[in-house]
């Protein structure tokens, strides 16, 4: 699988669980942001092999609730990736990717092992995401929603939100669209400037940084708030957990509920129907 790093314990990828960090080699996409670009390029050394990912994983069982599998575009090791998923049944797997390698067989094959969902990057509207992110990439991000949702599959959105689109991330003319597509959960990361030319002027004031948090809270707010549990990545482990999981359509994963720890609070979730 071209494991290229571990991380052993993480507190944050599964707020409120306790889970590890598989980082996968290799990505379809180039996007010029990135700040893994060791893994999309597959530069770096392995640290292990899928044997000894799995050695690791049956000794973690009992302590560990999940694994979060970012990359790189993971995808490109969905087969895998499900494989781990059949032989540890007791932890939940998520993804991050772009989307585009969701298809009709995967989805098929997420609901047969029920303990695998994944997050899909956008980063605004059309013309700003493909900007980033290649021509064409909006829409198949929002065809793989629609898939998933056609299979009741819960999914949530991961963003990076910069100086210039925090504001049109965190709208509700962005934010409506994809919840009325089934999205759930939302993953905002800030902007982190890699390399001699990165550009700095993305970076967020502390003024920015300050609207963000209120936000975010105002969205998972239990009065006004929407239908979706939206984490702020550097505050995570203080906001709490994914709760909107706790109505999961997939009842074969033993860990369905693995995001169903309610915050203090914090109002039950929202059914889907």
């Amino acid at each position: 699988m071209q494991i290229q790093g571990l991380q052993k314990l993480t507190l944050l990828d599964f707020p409120g669980h306790v889970a590890c960090t598989v980082f996968l080699a290799g990505c379809d996409f180039r996007c010029p942001f990135c700040h893994n670009g060791g893994l999309v390029l597959g530069s770096m050394e392995p640290v292990m092999d899928d044997a000894g990912l799995l050695a690791f994983l049956i000794r973690r069982q009992g302590l560990l609730d999940g694994v979060a599998v970012p990359g790189g575009e993971p995808l490109l090791r969905k087969k895998d990736i499900i494989r781990l998923c059949e032989k540890h049944r007791d932890m939940a797997f998520h993804a991050f990717t772009n989307g585009t390698l969701i298809d009709e067989e995967f989805c098929q094959e997420m609901l047969r092992v029920g303990n695998f969902f994944v997050s899909i990057s956008v980063e605004g509207f059309e013309e700003a995401n493909d900007g980033r992110r290649g021509r064409g990439h909006f829409q198949k991000a929002l065809d793989a929603m629609d898939l998933l949702r056609s299979h009741r599959i819960p999914f949530g959105v991961s963003i990076c939100y910069t100086s210039r689109n925090y504001k049109v991330v965190t709208s509700d003319e962005f934010l409506d669209p994809l919840i009325s597509k089934g999205c759930v959960f939302a993953w905002y990361f800030h902007y982190m400037p890699v390399g001699l030319n990165a550009d700095t002027s993305l970076l967020l004031t502390p003024e920015q940084r300050t609207y963000m948090k209120d936000r975010v809270r105002e969205i998972r707010g239990v009065t006004g708030g929407k239908e979706l549990y939206c984490i702020d990545s550097i505050s995570a482990t203080l906001y709490g957990v994914m709760d909107a999981f706790s109505f999961t359509p997939m009842p074969s994963c033993r860990r369905a509920r693995i995001f169903s720890v309610t915050r203090p609070n914090m109002g039950r979730p929202h059914r889907r129907s």
